[in-house]
């Protein structure tokens, strides 16, 4: 059993089996047999007008009039036949769901609603599991979204949701999906996690110090050591933020050993030392620096949060360059900072498409001293392509995409066929989920447009 779950017998059933309809408000029903399976004589007697059945009737004279004067019993007008039990399909109240189901079909290349997502699951699966542990009006939370499935199933029963997913093209999937099936029903787009570096960089210190301790799970607490100012606590021990604001050189082993000197008689296991990577000396490779029995913890924003802090190793959340990888990312975990990529692109227009050409991509962040030296101009950074043939209102929705790992097998060239008057949008995402949106107007490329990230429903 599930919750007390039962199993309806569904529209298809309905519409199948249950085709008869008196008009009397009382729904379509099937007709059933009357007679008895067994030989029964105390059942075989004559019936208004009808003879007994070979083996006799399934109920008594008392229950079969009861039946009648209810309206229940099906009395053709040839006598030679014999009358029939009608069953109102909606007072079946189904069977008891059990922990083997095998009565909803998976989503096949056959299936209608079959949207091209490696792990969609069937709607009717998501909304069996909902009504099974959820009452109209509560919120579902699926944190591994994938097409949206589960967002589609709360939507259709009165559930509210929150669709969760670290993977692009899930996100984008799911969007475009939700957005064809809840006409006038508003939902948001947010970007929970991601960071723009460039509002970091602008941060007053203030700013920055709040951002950062939230960011690393620090209790904010302003006292000081040995006349050494502490912004917090994390796990109950200090956490100094380095005063990039107040010093021009960059914090490098000297800093910590002088850091040592005045502190490290009045600390003891964990000091947390807080730091922007731009002002982290290029020589401080070590994220952890032991100074007598003091373990010194360099937080770096953005990237670097090491193993020792959340018992394994930090990585950046990766997007999928084919389709076998797109649930590789379920097994990252941390945080990412914005930083726009850039490409080089041609563009061939034809009569009701275009051509797409990239000569070279460079992923976020990258530093550009480094761009010279990438193989294949980049372009191995490049995770997908998402693509909205007839961009407009109410927002990007995405009709198709290209992996990485595609488009270098086709000389990193596609095709999208468009309408001549219809605006093309297409989204580069590189390996770690940057975003660079592209729009095509009439064969010209312009800029990521002011409301891209805007998502009308």
């Amino acid at each position: 059993m599930v919750g007390g779950l039962t199993l309806g017998l569904g529209a298809v059933v309905a519409g199948k089996k249950y085709v008869h309809d008196d008009d009397d408000g009382r729904g379509k029903y099937r007709l059933d047999n009357l007679t008895s399976p067994n030989p029964r004589p105390n059942m075989m007697y004559e019936w208004q007008v009808y003879p007994s059945p070979e083996k006799g009737w399934r109920y008594s004279r008392v229950t079969m009039d009861e039946l009648d004067g209810d309206g229940r019993i099906d009395k053709p007008a040839d006598k030679t036949k014999r009358p029939q039990l009608k069953r109102y399909f909606d007072e079946n109240e189904g069977q008891a769901v059990d922990d083997m189901w095998t009565d909803i079909p998976p989503v096949n290349s056959q299936a209608t609603d079959r949207i091209g997502y490696p792990t969609q699951k069937p709607v009717a699966l998501l909304e069996r599991i909902l009504n099974a542990s959820t009452n109209a009006g509560d919120v579902v939370l699926d944190c591994f979204a994938g097409s949206g499935t589960t967002a589609v199933a709360a939507r259709a029963i009165d559930r509210r949701w929150i669709a969760v997913d670290c993977g692009k093209l899930a996100m984008y999937t799911a969007q475009r999906r939700l957005l064809s099936v809840t006409a006038g029903a508003p939902f948001d787009v947010c970007h929970a996690g991601l960071y723009d570096n460039t509002l970091l960089e602008q941060l007053p210190p203030a700013g920055f110090r709040a951002f950062t301790l939230d960011l690393f799970g620090c209790k904010p607490e302003a006292f000081s050591i040995a006349g050494v100012p502490m912004a917090g606590r994390r796990k109950g021990d200090p956490v100094h933020v380095f005063p990039f604001d107040q010093v021009d050189a960059d914090l490098d082993e000297t800093y910590i050993e002088t850091l040592h000197q005045r502190i490290g008689s009045q600390v003891d296991q964990a000091v947390y030392v807080i730091v922007p990577e731009a002002r982290c000396d290029p020589g401080m490779f070590q994220d952890i620096v032991e100074l007598g029995s003091t373990r010194y913890f360099l937080l770096r924003v953005p990237y670097s949060v090491i193993e020792l802090l959340h018992e394994r190793d930090f990585q950046l959340t990766s997007q999928p360059s084919a389709l076998d990888q797109v649930n590789d990312a379920l097994d990252a975990y941390g945080f990412d900072f914005i930083d726009l990529p850039e490409v080089d692109l041609d563009v061939h227009s034809q009569e009701g498409k275009v051509r797409v050409v990239v000569n070279a991509f460079h992923r976020g962040g990258l530093d550009p001293d480094d761009a010279a030296e990438l193989d294949d101009a980049g372009r191995g950074d490049l995770a997908m392509v998402l693509v909205d043939p007839n961009y407009g209102e109410p927002g990007f929705r995405l009709a198709e995409h290209h992996f990485g790992e595609a488009l270098k097998k086709q000389d990193w060239t596609f095709e999208v066929a468009h309408a001549d008057d219809a605006t093309v949008m297409l989204v580069f995402i590189d390996v770690f989920g940057n975003e660079l949106r592209r729009v095509i107007r009439q064969g010209t490329i312009e800029a990521q447009p002011a409301d891209a990230d805007e998502v009308a429903a």
